[in-house]
């Protein structure tokens, strides 16, 4: 029992000190300064230096995750937005790679940047990628070993998106702003338009491919289980001309699908 009461008051004070640190120094009461020794430097300073670390990996944390966003803003642009969305915004979790899922929002309610709508998109984007990358691993379709199924096994296989993959749909030309700032000489200027893009990670890197609007809508049924079968019925109905073999082959070569189980 007093080792569980003793942990449990470090718990306490651990989460009270969370607490302090995202906040300036007029919150700190009496309760919290009874915590600590007095000395030379006050606790205000202590804790000011703590606050700073804090924002400063927070800022770091969002500028390496959003960096297509970052060189759209600037280096200089980048960090102001981004630290004022590290105070603002405490992790929920210990890990700082999945930190900053709301930065698309919080850059389309930051009225100085109401000018250009297409940023909070791009940072989705950015998102989708930064999820893909962390994405738990998993097994792809194998075409060959579907291939070697009978023509009733096939047609009663349910697939499923794998976990590393993600499907964007935007009002504005992402890919080609991609392009721009990967330094792509072949894009010149942003076209009108929307675009639909798949993100997924074969291996190590994510990958990110311009997508037709009926390969993304056909993709997009599978972000549940489904019968395949049954999805290529639809597909036919839905899109009657155009080959769906050429589409199959592309997706099964990216690695998207799997097996659900």
């Amino acid at each position: 029992m007093p080792i569980k009461s003793s942990v449990m008051k470090l718990h306490n004070i651990q989460d009270n000190f969370a607490d302090h640190v995202g906040q300036d120094e007029t919150s700190m009461d009496d309760g919290f300064r009874s915590l600590f020794k007095t000395g030379s430097i006050t606790l205000e300073n202590r804790m000011s230096v703590y606050r700073n670390n804090v924002i400063k990996s927070l800022r770091d944390a969002i500028i390496a995750t959003y960096p297509i966003t970052g060189k759209m803003l600037g280096a200089d642009y980048m960090k102001k937005l981004a630290r004022l969305y590290a105070l603002d915004h405490k992790p929920s979790q210990a890990n700082l790679n999945l930190y900053g899922e709301n930065f698309a929002d919080f850059i389309a309610d930051f009225k100085p940047l109401s000018k250009y709508p297409y940023l909070p998109d791009l940072a989705k984007l950015e998102w989708a990628m930064n999820e893909c990358y962390f994405a738990s691993d998993d097994s792809a379709l194998d075409p060959v070993a579907i291939a070697q199924l009978s023509a009733n096994d096939q047609a009663n296989l349910t697939l499923v998106l794998r976990n590393a993959v993600r499907l964007c749909h935007a009002p504005y030309r992402l890919d080609q702003i991609q392009s721009l700032c990967a330094g792509d000489s072949a894009v010149t200027a942003l076209e009108n338009g929307s675009c639909t893009i798949l993100i997924y990670r074969p291996d190590l890197d994510v990958m990110t491919i311009p997508l037709q609007p009926y390969e993304y809508d056909f993709l997009k049924s599978f972000q549940q289980p489904r019968n395949l079968s049954e999805a290529l019925e639809d597909f036919t109905a839905q899109h009657n001309g155009i080959d769906i073999l050429p589409m199959l082959e592309k997706f099964f070569s990216c690695g998207i699908f799997k097996i659900h189980q």
